[in-house]
């Protein structure tokens, strides 16, 4: 999803509302809107919280991306050696 995706679908005030149900600044929406993308990890939580209306780029529902990055997480942690 780009910036402008976002800012349509959240109408009127986009980016200040965007950015209130993100939990970020309206100027993280502006740097956004300047440099032409959405991070990842947000593009993710926007796609939950919009509900599957803006899907974020290469987004495969088929894939377990929770399983995936708990993996990584106790990869890091050096819990895969205790099992």
């Amino acid at each position: 999803m780009t910036p402008d995706e976002l800012l349509a679908y959240c109408g009127r005030n986009g980016g200040a509302r965007a950015a209130r149900v993100l939990g970020i600044s309206k100027q993280c929406i502006g740097i956004w809107k300047k440099r032409g993308f959405i991070p990842l990890p947000k593009q993710y939580e926007i796609q939950v919280k919009s509900d599957n209306e803006l899907v974020a780029d290469n987004f495969d529902p088929g894939r377990d991306y929770v399983a995936e990055l708990k993996g990584r997480v106790q990869q890091a942690a050096g819990l895969t050696a205790c099992r």
